[in-house]
């Protein structure tokens, strides 16, 4: 997307070209910055040939739903333009916004699982020279100072999630996890447990496109194998169908293993019920991060005791 800073004196000085596509992100997790890449081109358009103007500086602005959000430090520029030299194009130049771990997590929250709305705000620092000399002018002329300006440019942006997760939040530690290697369970040899596996593979693929909702909605399907669904009459005298782990496991496990894994699975089910029934925004990276950790911990213990004695 491209858009062009003007003067108060009513000609463009400058375009620039913001590629969300090519956003990244550096400094992982103890010093995270958001790299915005501007492409800049510059024009001088004055009717009188004894201007010359100086860029010398971009700043940069992010704002979220009409607010604030960070502050990029100036970037030197530093690039003349006369009457002899009236553009320069294709400029690149990276705004460097600071982030830390409360601020990945707003954006997260924003984003919601999809793409990441921004408002740019870019200010360039001109300043306006005049020749002390009459055409033709030499190279060498003195060059008076007239005046400092800045010319801005407000531009709304949409990164795409794709580039989001793939490109900023790995190179800004956001979620780094330690792994912790389990011994792997033989689907083979566990038939009914294809289901589950499908369910924890596909709430993975939701994991690194950033849906997280979607992550967790998928654990839950992972488990539910395992429940049966008895009429319950609480204490409202309303009777409801309450997950409840499968009475067979309580043969196989013994009792106290057996209350064990139902309150373990309830709790994940529990857990992971929002996003089936309340829209916004529920899960962040770490958290969807865990559940499906935990998720994938209790199915492989379940599915080791689905395993024929000699294997």
């Amino acid at each position: 997307m491209r858009a062009s800073f003007s003067s108060h004196e009513q000609y463009n000085v400058a375009f620039a070209e913001i590629s969300a596509a090519e956003i990244n992100g550096n400094g992982g997790a103890h010093a995270p910055v958001f790299l915005l890449p501007v492409r800049l081109d510059f024009y001088i358009h004055p009717e009188d040939p004894r201007v010359g103007l100086r860029f010398t500086t971009l700043q940069g602005r992010i704002d979220i739903a009409h607010q604030p959000f960070a502050v990029a430090p100036s970037v030197s520029i530093n690039i003349h333009l006369r009457s002899d030299f009236k553009t320069l194009s294709d400029q690149l130049h990276y705004l460097q916004f600071p982030l830390d771990p409360a601020r990945i997590a707003f954006l997260e929250r924003a984003r919601n699982g999809g793409d990441l709305k921004l408002s740019v705000h870019l200010t360039l620092t001109v300043e306006k020279y005049y020749a002390l000399h009459d055409p033709p002018i030499p190279h060498n002329v003195a060059w008076g100072f007239v005046n400092r300006l800045d010319v801005g440019l407000h531009q709304e942006i949409t990164i795409p999630r794709s580039a989001w997760t793939s490109r900023v939040l790995p190179q800004v530690g956001h979620g780094t996890v330690h792994l912790i290697e389990l011994p792997a369970i033989p689907l083979s040899a566990v038939e009914s447990y294809k289901e589950a596996h499908q369910a924890l593979r596909q709430a993975q693929e939701h994991h690194k496109q950033g849906l997280y909702d979607e992550a967790a909605g998928a654990c839950r399907v992972a488990l539910e194998r395992f429940f049966d669904y008895p009429e319950v009459t609480g204490p409202d005298n309303l009777t409801r169908k309450v997950p409840t782990l499968k009475k067979s496991w309580e043969t196989r496990l013994g009792k106290a293993t057996y209350a064990w894994l139902n309150a373990s699975l309830g709790a994940i089910k529990q857990a992971a019920n929002p996003p089936h029934h309340h829209p916004g925004p529920h899960f962040d990276q770490l958290e969807a991060q865990i559940l499906i950790a935990v998720t994938v911990a209790v199915v492989a213990y379940a599915a080791k005791h689905e395993l024929p004695a000699n294997s």
